[in-house]
C-alpha cells in the first residue's frame, strides 16, 4: 500500500527538476514513505527526451512511478490525466494525494510521516484562502480528492484552466448549500515551499502564458531585451 500519491504536471525544463525536486524526494526517503509519482510531461521547449530521462533518476528512491507523454501541451488535459490516473490507483492508497507541481522548492522538509497518520481531509502548503483551490502544494484525504477534485473533473469537458474549473465548481455548490466545505478538517502551513517558476523564467528571459485568459495550450515568450 502507498502512504501518498503525488500529482505532478510538467514540461521540460530537466534543469529546474533537478533544482527542485530531489530534496523533496530525499525528504520521503528519509522518512521512508512509499509512495508513487504520477507525472504528466508537456513540451513546450522540445527537450522531451531529455526531462524524460531526467524525472525517470530524480526519484531514485521511488516504489513506483507513471509518467505520461503529452501530444499537445495543455494544463487541462495534464491535470485531468494525472487526477485520472490517481482515482485508479487509490485502491493500493492508505493515506493522501498530493499535488506539487514540478517548480516549487522545499525550504523546509517536515514530518510527512505525521501528516500521513493524521486525520486531516485538507493540508495545504501556501497562503491562498482555502476556497481558492490553488494547486499550490496540496495534501488531500482520499474522500476529499474524490468528492472534491477528481468528480468535478470526470464532470468536465470543457478545456479551461484547471484551478479556475475548481474554483467555479465550488462555488457553484455553495450557492445550492451554504455548508459546503465549512466543516472540513484542514490545515495551512506558510513558508514550507517557495515558486521557483518565476525566477526560472526570469532567468531565460520568458514570460508564461496567462492561462486564466488562454484556451489552455502551454506557451512561452521571450521578453523584449
Amino acid at each position: 500500500m502507498y502512504d501518498l500519491i503525488i500529482l505532478t504536471t510538467a514540461i521540460d525544463r530537466p534543469d529546474l527538476h533537478s533544482q527542485t525536486l530531489p530534496p523533496f524526494f530525499d525528504m520521503l526517503e528519509k522518512q521512508r514513505i512509499n509512495h508513487k509519482w504520477i507525472v504528466n510531461l508537456d513540451s513546450p521547449f522540445n527537450k522531451r527526451e531529455a526531462a524524460l530521462n531526467n524525472l525517470k533518476t530524480l526519484d531514485y528512491s521511488y516504489h513506483g512511478h507513471d509518467i505520461h507523454i503529452s501530444s499537445k501541451a495543455c494544463f487541462y488535459s495534464a491535470a485531468k490525466d494525472v487526477i485520472t490516473a490517481a482515482y485508479d490507483d487509490l485502491i493500493d492508497l492508505d493515506g493522501y494525494v498530493m499535488w506539487l507541481e514540478d517548480d516549487w522548492d522545499l525550504l523546509i522538509p517536515f514530518n510527512m510521516r505525521e501528516l500521513i497518520d493524521s486525520d486531516y481531509e485538507y493540508i495545504g502548503f501556501h497562503f491562498h484562502h482555502f476556497f481558492e483551490f490553488s494547486f499550490n502544494p496540496t495534501m488531500w484525504s482520499k474522500d476529499f480528492f474524490v468528492k472534491n477534485v477528481y468528480e468535478p473533473f470526470a464532470a468536465s469537458e470543457e478545456s479551461i484552466d484547471p484551478e479556475q474549473l475548481l474554483i467555479n465548481h465550488h462555488k457553484q455548490t455553495r450557492v445550492k448549500d451554504s455548508n459546503h466545505l465549512k466543516n472540513v478538517n484542514r490545515i495551512n502551513f506558510n513558508g514550507v515551499f517557495e515558486d521557483a517558476g518565476r525566477k526560472w523564467g526570469q532567468q531565460y528571459n520568458l514570460k508564461k502564458w496567462n492561462k486564466n485568459k488562454a484556451g489552455g495550450n502551454i506557451s512561452y515568450n521571450e521578453l523584449p531585451k
